[in-house]
């Protein structure tokens, strides 16, 4: 994602479909390998999540559900991720008191 390139993104959601396949493990690795990549890249760049929103758009229901879970749980982890940096920035008046 260095280069802030759409078609390296692109080319791991063309995996997504073998989150789920059944009889063949290595395929079943690579497209759980494929969701892993993206949602950890989309909380490390935003331009990630935008490229899942849009790339969405072309795809069929079922990948298009793996690409709303992806770009969900990384906005959730980044909410997350900044309510408790707030928190900790808090912390050491909170203990003065």
């Amino acid at each position: 994602m260095a280069t802030g390139n759409k078609e390296p993104v692109a080319r791991i959601i063309e995996a997504l479909p073998w989150f789920d396949v059944k009889g063949d493990w290595n395929r079943l690795m690579i497209g759980r390998a494929a969701a892993w990549s993206l949602t950890s890249n989309a909380i490390q760049h935003k331009k990630v999540i935008d490229i899942c929103e849009f790339e969405r758009i072309n795809q069929t229901q079922d990948i298009a559900d793996k690409l709303d879970k992806i770009v969900t749980t990384a906005k959730k982890t980044l909410m997350t991720k900044a309510s408790t940096e707030n928190k900790m920035k808090t912390l050491p008046l909170a203990f003065l008191k």
